[in-house]
């Protein structure tokens, strides 16, 4: 008995579109002045991560891309960090927005007897805070000397003011003992 031989399928092969003149694929790599003031300037004006900030922005480049600019490019380095201190202070104009919205603090309920009745929104409220408190963190992280615990940044004060007084006198101590006379 023998097998009959099947013919193997051909393999559809996809034709090559031609390029539109003028259209690019993908997300630029390459760094230019003009879109990093772009970045930075959408940085310094949104509250939004990098990562959304690149999605919603098609013609920016990964954020890893960026990430790595920033490695290598000391003048983009200080821009960056410029636009994130301007968004911690959006974050924190954020913070005040929603502890002050009472808007969904309740919810309205009605009785058996259909008699309307006010209850504490609690989940609203746990949420408030959860986001209240992570822009406090991000903040606090972007300017600390600005938005950061103040009795932590003041132990930190006395702390190297107490060491740079030990090392005055021990520069003291060290002068005195290594005295020469010329």
């Amino acid at each position: 008995m023998t097998k009959k031989k099947v013919p193997a399928k051909e393999a559809k092969v996809k034709e090559k579109k031609p390029k539109p003149d003028g259209y690019v694929f993908g997300r630029p790599t390459m760094y230019s002045e003009e879109l990093a003031n772009r970045i930075c300037r959408e940085i310094s004006i949104s509250t939004d991560g990098l990562n959304k900030i690149c999605a919603d922005n098609k013609d920016f480049p990964n954020p890893k891309t960026i990430y790595g600019w920033r490695i290598d490019n000391e003048d983009f380095s200080k821009k960056y960090d410029a636009a994130k201190r301007i968004q911690a202070d959006l974050l924190v104009e954020e913070i005040k927005e929603i502890a002050d919205d009472t808007s969904r603090d309740t919810i309205t309920k009605q009785d058996r007897d259909g008699n309307d009745y006010d209850v504490c929104n609690t989940e609203w409220i746990a949420r408030s805070r959860l986001r209240i408190d992570t822009r406090k963190w991000i903040a606090c992280k972007l300017l600390p000397k600005v938005y950061g615990d103040l009795a932590r940044l003041d132990l930190l004060q006395d702390k190297n003011e107490e060491l740079t007084k030990e090392l005055y006198e021990l520069r003291a101590e060290l002068d005195k003992k290594h005295k020469r006379d010329y």
